[in-house]
Order: structure tokens, then sequence, then C-alpha cells
């Protein structure tokens, strides 16, 4: 079952920000949650409303060039045992090959829903690994899922690009770069300076360092400088029940928008769904 690219793109005048990043994280695709004492339920009907709104909020800025960056965690499990009771956590039978395809076809739905993709950018998550054990570390969903919306674009006669790297991916814009990994990994969390230095494209400008992992909006002490930030951005999953009772966290679902302002200074939105 392969849901087919078709990008629209739609003329623009006056917009407000020539080129938009737009960082999507931790959708877990196959995830149920139900019965939650501090936290908005969680469903694969209600993952797809809350993209069908981050479509509409992306599309309403008008601009001209829009970035798509995941990072990571498109699916809750492969396995089914990430966690001993993972299996409970699930809509579906949503593990092994079904979530993957079911993962990829809503991320195409998505993307078709988007005006003016110029291209697909995503890093893997912990969550994305094929095996039950994380001392065995791979990203085998996310490579696969890339893989396939690569093919769907270069079938499509798409001159989108679509880049994908497992661990993390810098990308240089026309005004700033963006730098973005999932958060799970100890390189990822180096000090900005550190990640700048060694992975920018062009370090003279701005450098939004974006990952995600922990499902909630947070900027840590020092990370905000004149060079660059990093940002944990908003997850699309709003939690399950082990995060909702056992850690007690609750945030809301979310996306986070980079830009450069008339003025030539950093932009970031938050936009709840």
């Amino acid at each position: 079952n392969c849901d087919t690219i078709k990008l629209v793109e739609v003329q623009t005048i006056g917009s407000l920000y020539k080129e938009i990043s737009v960082n999507v994280a931790d959708l877990h695709s196959g995830a149920k949650s139900d019965r939650m004492k501090i936290t908005e339920g969680w469903s694969m009907e209600v993952m797809e409303e809350k993209l069908d709104r981050a479509a509409m909020i992306i599309n309403s800025y008008g601009s001209p060039k829009v970035h798509l960056n995941f990072l990571g965690d498109l699916v809750e499990t492969v396995s089914g045992i990430n966690h001993p009771d993972s299996w409970k956590l699930i809509q579906d039978g949503m593990f092994g090959s079904a979530t993957i395809l079911h993962a990829k076809n809503v991320l195409v739905r998505f993307i078709n829903k988007v005006h003016n993709v110029t291209s697909i950018n995503g890093v893997g998550g912990n969550h994305d690994r094929l095996q039950a054990s994380n001392k065995l570390s791979d990203t085998g969903a996310t490579d696969l899922i890339f893989a396939m919306i690569a093919e769907r674009i270069e079938l499509s006669g798409s001159k989108v690009e679509v880049n994908y790297d497992p661990v993390l991916l810098s990308l240089d814009r026309e005004g700033y770069g963006d730098i973005i990994c999932h958060g799970d990994k100890g390189l990822h969390r180096r000090s900005l300076e550190f990640l700048i230095l060694s992975s920018a494209k062009a370090k003279n400008k701005f450098q939004f360092v974006n990952t995600g992992h922990l499902h909630t909006f947070m900027v840590r002490n020092n990370d905000s400088q004149y060079i660059g930030r990093r940002t944990v951005c908003p997850s699309i999953i709003t939690g399950n029940n082990y995060s909702d009772v056992e850690l007690g966290k609750s945030d809301r679902s979310g996306i986070m928008i980079n830009a450069m302002n008339i003025f030539n200074h950093p932009d970031q939105i938050i936009h709840s769904l």
C-alpha cells in the first residue's frame, strides 16, 4: 500500500519569511494511550489530526520555501517489546512492517498537504530501532521510511531534496543553518559550540540546533548564544501511560519553525496543535 507523493506549489506574495524550516519531532506512529490522568489521549487518528493542523499552520505562512525536518522516533516500536509492556501501548497490531509502512504513508499524506516543500530531511531516533534491546543501536525503521520517501519523490519527477542521516544532519540555508538530531546520543549532548564547529556547513551563519526525544519544549542553560541556539522541540505525540503516571510529565503537541526575519535575525516560533 504505497501512497503517492503529489507536491503542491503555490505562488506567494508578501510572505514575512522567504524560507522556513519546520521541525517535526517524535510521531511515535502506532502508539495508543487512553485513560490518561494529566495528558491528552493518543491514537493514530489523533496523530493524523495533529499533522493536518500542522500543515494548515505551515501553509498560513505563505512561504515560498519550506523545509521539513523530521527529528526521529517516527514509530513507537518495531519489535513490539522495546520495553516489556510496549505491546500494551500500541494500536491494532502496529509493529513490524505494518508500523513502518503506516508511518511512511502518514508522512506522505502530510507532505502532500504542505505547500512549497523544498526539502525533506530526517534523522533516526531510539524508538526507530528494529530490535528490542537499546544496547544494539540502529535506526532501521527510519532508514527504510526515508528510502521509500526518496523513491516516491524520484518517481514523482520532483526536484525536492531528500536528506537523511541516522545520527545527525547539517543543512545550509540562505540566511541560516539547520543542525538536526534526535537528542538521545552522547554526541547530541555535546556543547552547542562543539556541534556548530564540528558540523555546521557555514559557520558564519546563525545555526539552529534542533533535537527532540524529551517530548517537551526546552532551551537549556547557555544553549542560546549569538552564534546559534539549541532547542528541544515539542513533540507531535503528547505522551503515554508511562510518561503520564510514572514520570508525571505532560505537555502539548506542537511543531517549531525556524526562520530569519526581515532584520536578518533568528526567529523561532512554537505552534501548539
